[in-house]
């Protein structure tokens, strides 16, 4: 019983693994839209401006 503990552990890391990954790169790219949609509007602020 004790030793197939380490190969369900290495099963449910490949298949946990991916879903947190993904989860990481869409917080971080939705993260850099917002950034760069604010950078987007500011440009445009002083742009109309001047």
């Amino acid at each position: 019983m004790l030793r197939n503990k380490g190969g369900q552990t290495v099963i449910e890391l490949i298949v946990v693994l991916p879903v947190f990954m993904m989860i990481i790169f869409v917080v971080l790219e939705l993260g850099n839209i917002a950034y760069h949609t604010l950078i987007a509007h500011h440009i445009s602020y002083e742009r109309a401006r001047v």
